[in-house]
């Protein structure tokens, strides 16, 4: 089985087991955002973030660049950035919400849980392509990975699921290191992170 095969079975299992396993909430028109956290938290933040890459890109656009940094509206008064930074900003998954206005961002939520759980599963095949480990047994372990009791627990706190996208490069690049190669990848792999 190549390289490719096993990422098109990963991918193909991946689809299968979410839609059997998750299918329920988009019956029900449920989505990911749950009460807690999400919906006062994460949600009003992906929103934010959303408006915030728009209104610099429009300032850029209209040549009076303008990158704002406090708002007193979000947090108690404080600085964008430092406020924002828990939320994704910086997270590169959350760029896509410049594309998205703010009334669907409850669908850009629902569609980066996903993302992100298959990248996830991604990442650690990645890893497991770098082990030289058997592509059936990688592809098992990619679906373990990706649907495992942290992750599912973690679809109520989507940034969470970062942590399982970003360990596997980590761990690819001290592979490496140990092995004596070049430190490139974690290097790389950290600065992801």
């Amino acid at each position: 089985m190549s390289r490719k095969k096993g990422f098109f079975t990963y991918t193909g299992l991946f689809l299968i087991i979410f839609v059997l396993g998750f299918l329920v909430f988009f019956v029900q028109g449920k989505s990911f955002v749950w009460k807690g956290d999400g919906y006062r938290q994460y949600y009003p933040a992906l929103s934010y973030l959303g408006r915030y890459y728009r209104s610099i890109l429009s300032g850029i656009w209209n040549g009076s660049f303008h990158l704002p940094m406090i708002d007193y509206t979000i947090g108690q008064g404080e600085d964008i950035i430092t406020t924002l930074s828990n939320y994704g900003l910086g997270d590169p998954l959350t760029l896509f919400s410049v594309f998205v206005p703010s009334k669907y961002t409850e669908y850009l939520y629902d569609v980066l849980v996903v993302v992100r759980l298959y990248l996830s599963g991604a990442m650690f095949l990645v890893y497991c392509e770098g082990m030289r480990w058997k592509r059936n047994d990688s592809v098992l372990g990619a679906l373990v990975y990706a649907f495992c009791g942290f992750a599912i627990w973690s679809i109520k706190d989507p940034f969470f699921l970062n942590a399982l996208i970003y360990l596997p490069l980590v761990l690819f690049g001290i592979e490496r290191i140990m092995k004596g190669k070049s430190p490139m990848s974690l290097i790389l792999s950290v600065f992801i992170c």
